[in-house]
């Protein structure tokens, strides 16, 4: 996976972005999402509102955890992109 931080800035989207990796690769859960990723790094994002991400127990680079930790750690999403 592609260090997401180096080509997208805007915390949300990046957030989404990331969450929709996590999705489309663990299954966290079993409520219904569509992840659509292009080479152009369009996304198209749909979530049901009010998912918790407890990003702990996905992230393995201490970087990205400390990065979730101080800025989204535990962020309610509705509806991002």
């Amino acid at each position: 996976m592609p260090n997401i931080f180096q080509t997208h800035t805007n915390y949300q989207h990046t957030l989404a972005i990331y969450y929709a990796h996590i999705h489309a690769h663990a299954q966290v859960h079993a409520h219904t999402h569509t992840h659509t990723h292009t080479h152009t790094h369009t996304h198209t994002h749909t979530y049901t509102s009010n998912i918790v991400i407890n990003v702990s127990l996905f992230c393995k680079n201490i970087n990205l955890l400390n990065f979730y930790k101080s800025a989204l750690f535990e962020m309610r999403i509705e509806k991002f992109c």
